[in-house]
């Protein structure tokens, strides 16, 4: 299951370095290509490969969790079947001296539940891991920039201290 994302993941890097050279409509490297294929600013492949990766991760974690979602239903059909079997007639969910069921078909349904269950729980945590590498992506991408964001009008919030206490207040420039 990891291996796909791995694979993918590791094909990115050359898949926006290709989209960024792509996307010159003249064919021509910039002026700062000469002589290796980093520029003379330097990390535009990082900062592409952060800039875009991140909605990768944020893909991926929303993907895995929709996909963990679906197979913890699957686990809990099997279950609740198990559980329909098992109030139908006790004697279907009988335990062997082995803890295993007795009854071959609820013994069946068990270990599609559990199996199923698995299933959910690595997507579930892969889903998790996606989410913490996109929200690390999110930070790398902010921490780049050096500049404010020009089109935001508002500073936030002021406290001051006051005679008896704190005044707050909210500022806003246009």
């Amino acid at each position: 299951m990891m291996r796909p994302l791995l694979a993918v993941l590791a094909l990115v890097p050359s898949l926006l370095a290709g989209q960024s050279v792509a996307r010159r409509h003249d064919g021509t490297f910039p002026v700062s290509f000469a002589g290796s294929l980093q520029p003379a600013t330097g990390g535009w492949v990082r900062r592409g490969m952060v800039h875009y990766g991140k909605w990768l991760f944020a893909a991926g974690a929303v993907g895995f969790t929709i996909l963990g979602e679906h197979e913890h239903r699957r686990a809990q059909h099997f279950w609740t079947q198990l559980l329909r079997m098992c109030q139908a007639d006790n004697q279907n969910c009988a335990l062997g001296d082995d803890g295993r069921y007795l009854n071959f078909q609820a013994e069946v349904l068990y270990d599609q539940s559990v199996f199923y269950d698995h299933r959910a729980r690595h997507r579930l945590i892969a889903g998790q891991l996606s989410l913490l590498g996109a929200a690390a992506m999110f930070i790398a991408d902010l921490s780049g920039k050096v500049e404010k964001p020009g089109n935001i009008p508002f500073h936030g919030l002021l406290v001051t201290p006051a005679q008896n206490g704190l005044q707050l207040g909210l500022r806003l420039t246009f």
